[in-house]
Parts: C-alpha cells; sequence; structure tokens
C-alpha cells in the first residue's frame, strides 16, 4: 500500500504516500484514521505528506468524493486541522481543487512544498485554537 498511516504526538496523524496514488487508497486511509467518531474527536492534526508520490491515478470525482468525506468528519470534528505537503505540480493541483470542493471557509487547511512549513503552520495552528478556547475549557 503507498500511504502509510503514522500516529503523531500531540494528537496527530500523518499519511504518507508513495509510488502511484490512487483516490481510493486516500479514501481508505482517511477511513481508518477517522473509523470512529471517538478517534475523529481525539485527533488535533492530520499531515498528508505527498512529496514522494511518483504518479497519480486520481479524477476529479476522486478528489470531490474525498472533501466529502473530509466534511463530514469536519461535523464530528470542527477544530481539524489539515496540512497537505505536495512535491509535485499536479499533487499540489489536485490538493488545490481538494481544498476548492470542500466549499467550507471554517475548515483549517492549507497545502505546502516543504513539510517545514507545513509543520509550522500547524503548530500555529495549534497555538491560535488554544488561545481562543474559553478560560473553563483549558
Amino acid at each position: 500500500m503507498p500511504i502509510e498511516l503514522k500516529y503523531l504526538d500531540g494528537g496527530g496523524s500523518l499519511l504518507v504516500g508513495t509510488g502511484t496514488l490512487t483516490g481510493r487508497e486516500i479514501l481508505s486511509a482517511i477511513n481508518a484514521v477517522h473509523e470512529t467518531e471517538e478517534k475523529t474527536r481525539a485527533i488535533v492534526f492530520q499531515i498528508g505528506d505527498f512529496r514522494l508520490v511518483e504518479k497519480v491515478d486520481i479524477s476529479s470525482m476522486d478528489i470531490r468524493r474525498i472533501s466529502e468525506r473530509d466534511v463530514r468528519t469536519s461535523k464530528i470534528n470542527q477544530q481539524l486541522i489539515t496540512a497537505i505537503v505536495a512535491g509535485k505540480e499536479v499533487v499540489f493541483g489536485l490538493s488545490r481543487m481538494w481544498q476548492a470542493y470542500l466549499d467550507n471557509p471554517s475548515l483549517i487547511t492549507s497545502v505546502f512544498r516543504s513539510m517545514d512549513k507545513a509543520e509550522q503552520w500547524v503548530k500555529e495552528q495549534i497555538k491560535l485554537k488554544d488561545a481562543s478556547k474559553p478560560e473553563d475549557e483549558g
């Protein structure tokens, strides 16, 4: 399977794609991360690392299905932070298409070309989220 799932400290998940990537594989990986509502609520951030993807076999309908799945996920965890790291232009473009299909400005997403910038952005988003929590939640 060209997508490997890793759980990270701080409530994160990391999907690492390599080789040829398909829409079905992405959906399968997302479904594994968000297998239950409890697991979905526990995730603070997720990063899709697709820098090692060599070829994509993903249609616009696949991207729409992935975005629809992510919108359902966001209804369970409205504070979920999602960063995508794309190496190839086609992956970057498909990731931006995914963002456009999300069509929800309250979703916290961004697409990057470097892992360093993605990780920095995720940390900033977590700080912003923590700073906006009411005192009794903190």
